[in-house]
């Protein structure tokens, strides 16, 4: 997953605690009633983990059903940060491998459940990645896939440069070849492969400085493609970055996270 436009190992730590804080409800509540309160798997890939926080949490749902789940991601130096998380929870039952499912001759296969949030977004070859994820699960596997769509943000009060930060990091998206902003084609897209069992939208609020800091971090962090592909200056980035760090220490601001389609998908 070369494509990949955010930071990765600890550049990206405090991130992705955030992203965590923000969307693990949404996810644990999607993955409880659709994973978890039908019948417990007894093996889960996580592809794309990042440092773990997901995958941390799925071991501990699993062990009581004396269940396992391992951890995929291209980045080594994101693993070692979960592996890290592994060890501190004393997690046995959690294994990590550094692979890339774009890569067909790296696909492990027998799993009852794959997991991913944040995945497909990144991916130019999301059809083939979805063939690989298919391909890694046992005959009656399921798939839970978590898609954001970035158009659907609002802020209050009305904020431009919060308006401006998105516009063009979708417009980077469409320079780049990447779908920010799709569920009518990713739904037709992990339908070659499966069959849609459910589908559920959610949308967190930002109402803390430090969670509408998640704002201000990730553009920053994609100001240097911007700038790379002359998609705005070096003035207007730097401008729009400093009025969202503002914006994230307003106490009467309030911001819509990502929408995020959640999707059980089971193989055909």
């Amino acid at each position: 997953m070369k494509d990949y436009r955010l930071a990765t190992g600890l550049n990206d730590k405090n991130r992705l605690q955030i992203l965590s804080e923000i969307y693990n409800p949404s996810s644990l509540v999607f993955l409880r009633k659709h994973v978890f309160d039908t019948q417990a798997p007894a093996s889960m890939l996580e592809i794309g983990c990042g440092h773990g926080h997901m995958t941390c949490i799925l071991a501990k749902a699993l062990s009581p059903h004396g269940g396992g789940i391992m951890g995929r991601d291209i980045s080594e130096s994101q693993l070692e940060i979960a592996r890290e998380a592994a060890r501190k929870n004393n997690l046995s039952n959690i294994s990590f491998e550094c692979s890339d499912i774009s890569d067909k001759t790296e696909v492990p296969g027998g799993f009852d459940c794959t997991y991913s949030r944040f995945l497909l977004m990144h991916l130019h070859n999301r059809v083939e990645a979805l063939r690989s994820i298919s391909e890694s699960l046992s005959e009656s596997g399921v798939s839970i896939f978590e898609e954001p769509c970035l158009s659907s943000q609002f802020c209050h009060p009305y904020f431009p440069e919060f308006y401006e930060a998105n516009a063009l990091t979708i417009k980077l998206g469409e320079k780049l070849n990447l779908n920010y902003n799709s569920p009518v084609s990713l739904l037709e897209e992990i339908s070659q492969f499966y069959h849609v069992e459910a589908i559920n939208v959610s949308q967190p609020v930002l109402a803390t400085s430090e969670h509408k800091m998640i704002i201000y971090e990730s553009f920053k962090q994609v100001s240097k493609d911007l700038l790379s592909h002359a998609l705005c200056s070096e003035a207007d980035a730097h401008r729009i970055a400093e009025a969202l760090y503002d914006f994230s220490y307003s106490p009467s601001g309030f911001a819509a996270g990502l929408r995020v389609l959640q999707i059980k998908a089971r193989l055909k």
